[in-house]
């Protein structure tokens, strides 16, 4: 095998690894949010947005507002 495939094949495992271990982290974690429940359909996507930093909640971080629309200006 040319190093070439070995890296390749390196790489696809890593990335693959990353992807799960982000799923199995967000699909467990716990948020702070009052309006979002484990077993809402957006949870995993609320809390992949929150740990990963991209967005923080509403208000004073205790609510996400998944029905509200962003503002124009975000």
């Amino acid at each position: 095998m040319s190093a070439k495939r070995i890296l390749s094949a390196l790489l696809a495992a890593i990335m693959l690894l990353s992807v799960t271990v982000t799923g199995i982290t967000a699909a467990e974690a716990e948020l702070p949010f009052i309006d979002v429940k484990k077993d809402d359909w957006f949870y995993s996507y609320v809390s992949y947005a929150y740990l990963e930093g991209l967005m923080n909640g509403t208000g004073n971080g205790s609510t996400f507002s998944p029905t509200e629309v962003l503002p124009a200006e975000w």
